[in-house]
């Protein structure tokens, strides 16, 4: 019985993964997931030079339009979780590109630890079928819902605009953005977020160390939280650690009338709008080899 348990579990193994080889369809069914397909893409050879690291404002950037680049930004996550990614990988990066909105996440080990397994990522690695983007649920159901869009095709027309909140007249925007503003209005204890940037100084330090340059850029929010108390003393500290007469930065004064759907988020024409704002920033950047270019 259990002889026959195995060759079951052998077959169906082998069938998967040869499904996985001729039919690759990719699927994510939660936040986590996604977070651990996106890093395992990242790891298993799909690895840009120039690299994005941020949290899940970074991660609404159109990297369609960036060509050339990587995104380690998270959803739910924070710059160093993408950097712990980074340093676990073989890559070597030529520009590092690192948010500078959020500090107050450090990294989710729980994460990282199972994305970066000295066990499971070489084993992955070899086995394409065994990585979590291949799961046999996941595949099934994007093989429906793709079956069922092309179904649909020519009867509806998608609104790029739809996923972006109209500022002032919806209440939950109105509700989300009151959140934001209280929370942001406080001013932060800077002792706890002074081994955050100790930290940073460390992770900046070890990538110059292997020829790295290192860009910083703020992702663009509500401008009624722009410049509140939080965001405010988190600049100071950021050209503090990382002074502007060495470092480069990609910034958005008073983040210029930006709309997203929470009071932090960017979507639809607005992400592709400041997409557009930071390629041309960082194509300038690159194109002085990382020198620095300090963008009103």
């Amino acid at each position: 019985m259990i002889k026959k348990s195995l060759i079951t579990a052998l077959v169906l193994l082998l069938l998967h993964a040869l499904v996985v080889y001729l039919y690759p369809i990719s699927s994510t069914q939660y936040a986590l997931q996604g977070n651990t397909i996106k890093a395992q893409q990242f790891i298993y050879g799909g690895a840009q030079e120039n690299i994005i690291i941020g949290s899940s404002l970074s991660n609404r950037l159109v990297m369609d339009s960036l060509q050339g680049m990587s995104n380690l930004s998270f959803s739910g996550m924070g710059i160093f979780d993408g950097l712990s990614i980074l340093n676990h990988s073989d890559v070597t990066p030529r520009i590092v590109f690192i948010e500078t909105n959020i500090m107050s996440r450090g990294e989710n080990e729980h994460f990282t630890s199972y994305v970066n397994s000295p066990i499971l990522s070489p084993v992955k690695e070899a086995i394409p079928s065994l990585r979590d983007e291949y799961q046999p649920i996941g595949m099934l159901g994007q093989l429906i819902i793709s079956t069922f869009k092309k179904d649909m095709a020519g009867q509806e027309v998608i609104d790029q605009t739809a996923t972006t909140q109209q500022e002032g007249d919806d209440a939950f925007f109105r509700k989300m953005l009151a959140i934001e503003a209280e929370k942001l209005s406080k001013v932060p204890d800077t002792a706890s977020l002074i081994p955050r940037f100790e930290q940073l100084a460390l992770e900046v330090e070890r990538l110059e160390a292997k020829g790295a340059r290192v860009i910083f850029f703020e992702m663009p929010v509500n401008e009624t939280l722009c410049d509140l108390p939080q965001p405010q003393t988190i600049r100071s500290l950021y050209r503090k650690y990382f002074p502007e007469s060495k470092y480069a930065y990609i910034t958005v004064p008073h983040c210029s009338g930006y709309k997203t759907t929470d009071g932090a988020h960017l979507a639809g024409e607005e992400a592709t709008r400041y997409t557009m704002y930071f390629k041309t920033h960082a194509e300038a950047l690159l194109a002085n080899q990382g020198r620095l270019v300090n963008q009103p």
